[in-house]
């Protein structure tokens, strides 16, 4: 399922502030001099505390510091949500990159959704050491349920907006976080 142009929208409009303040630091210089960014690196078995995952090419976005990522419903149907755009399923690795978790974290996720009837695993013809964590008809359905909720409580904040006028807006945010060097 195509994400809407208002979704599409609204997540360019969110990550926008953190583009534009990453532009004006300079690749790398953010890390260590943000207060999120104190701490263990992710690299090191830790989660980011702060940041939710890498999507279209955008890097973390900030999230409330209080509620670390990987914990409640929410998480969960994050990744039930990323998985629709999984046709044949994805390796528990790649969800772990994607939703910026940590894989221990992941794994209990994917316990409890499998536990519950959303997920299935099953062993990848192409490597048959690898296993591919995938939505079953249950997963499916909850998937895009949380898709079109998501779609109704954003869609009235463009309702002023012509769906060209919307079209244009996404394509200046992109110019605008667009190096000057890629133009």
């Amino acid at each position: 399922m195509e994400k809407s142009t208002d979704v599409i929208l609204f997540e360019h409009i969110m990550r926008l502030p953190r583009q534009m303040r990453h532009a004006l630091m300079g690749e790398g210089s953010e890390r260590g001099n943000h207060p999120c960014h104190r701490g263990p690196h992710p690299e090191q078995g830790h989660e980011m505390r702060g940041h939710r995952p890498m999507e279209g090419g955008f890097p973390p976005r900030p999230t409330h510091h209080h509620h670390p990522q990987g914990k409640g419903p929410l998480s969960r149907e994050r990744v039930l949500e990323v998985l629709l755009e999984y046709e044949d399923g994805a390796r528990q690795k790649e969800l772990t990159e994607r939703l910026h978790l940590n894989p221990s974290t992941m794994s209990e996720m994917i316990d409890k959704l499998e536990g519950s009837g959303y997920l299935k695993r099953t062993i990848d013809a192409s490597d048959k050491r690898a296993t591919l964590i995938s939505l079953t008809d249950l997963g499916h359905s909850r998937a895009l349920e949380i898709q079109d909720e998501k779609e109704e409580k954003i869609r009235p904040l463009f309702a002023n907006l012509t769906e060209e006028e919307k079209q244009e807006l996404i394509r200046l945010i992109n110019k605008l976080i667009t190096p000057v060097e890629a133009l």
